[in-house]
This record gives C-alpha cells, sequence and structure tokens, in this order.
C-alpha cells in the first residue's frame, strides 16, 4: 500500500514541477512549493522514513531537473537546491505518531493519563 501511496503523492509533485516547467514560471516559487509540500505529507501521511525518504529524493531529483529544463528564479540554484534538499531532510526527520512521551509510546500516553488501569480499556504498542 505504501509504494502505490508514494508513486501517487510523487505524481502530484512532478505534476505541479512540469506544469511550472511548462509555462517557465519562477524557480523560487517552485523550491518553496516544494518545500511546502514535503512537510505538509510528513503530517499527513506520517508513514516513516519507509515513505517519506524515497518521495524526498523524487522531489529533489525533479527540482534539479527543472533546473536543467530551465527553470529559473531571482535567487542563484544553489539556494534553491539547498533550499529543497533541506526541507527534504527536515521532513524526513519529522516525528511520527508513535513517537516516546514520557518515556511512553504517543499512544499510550493519553491512557495512563486519564487513569486508565485495565489494558482492556487502554491501547496497546
Amino acid at each position: 500500500m505504501i509504494p502505490l501511496a508514494i508513486a501517487a503523492t510523487l505524481g502530484v509533485a512532478l505534476l505541479v514541477t512540469g506544469y511550472v516547467v511548462a509555462v517557465a514560471a519562477s524557480g523560487d516559487a517552485l523550491a518553496f512549493a516544494l518545500i511546502i509540500f514535503l512537510t505538509g505529507v510528513a503530517l499527513l501521511l506520517p508513514w516513516g522514513l519507509a515513505g517519506q525518504v524515497p518521495l524526498a529524493v523524487g522531489i529533489v531529483a525533479a527540482y534539479v531537473l527543472a533546473l536543467a529544463a530551465g527553470v529559473r528564479g531571482e535567487l542563484p540554484a544553489p539556494y534553491g537546491i539547498l533550499s529543497v534538499a533541506g526541507g527534504a531532510v527536515t521532513s524526513s526527520s519529522a516525528p511520527t505518531s508513535s513517537t516516546s512521551i514520557g518515556g511512553r509510546s504517543s499512544r499510550n500516553a493519553s491512557c495512563s493519563n486519564a487513569g486508565a488501569t485495565s489494558k482492556s480499556r487502554c491501547c496497546t504498542t
């Protein structure tokens, strides 16, 4: 299921990149849009590194290919490349839903805070 979601999500980013190339829009705006896209996907689809890393690599490659196709912005190209690559790294290191809170997974933290003592009344890891 995750490879299909990765392909669909990367397809959206590739379509946006293709549109920017086709209309000769700003490379700076494309970089910003791809960074926001990477961050939003990490929040909406907390699939961890298995899903985010291939997406991030594909988006960085798409940006570099857009620059090779002639897309330019006001800033020098290395700024855009570094920005998109930085967005890829930070989106890939975003915490997922099972991160630890106070020594417990976040799924069980709310159960213990609510005073639940039996496993039948609370979720388990």
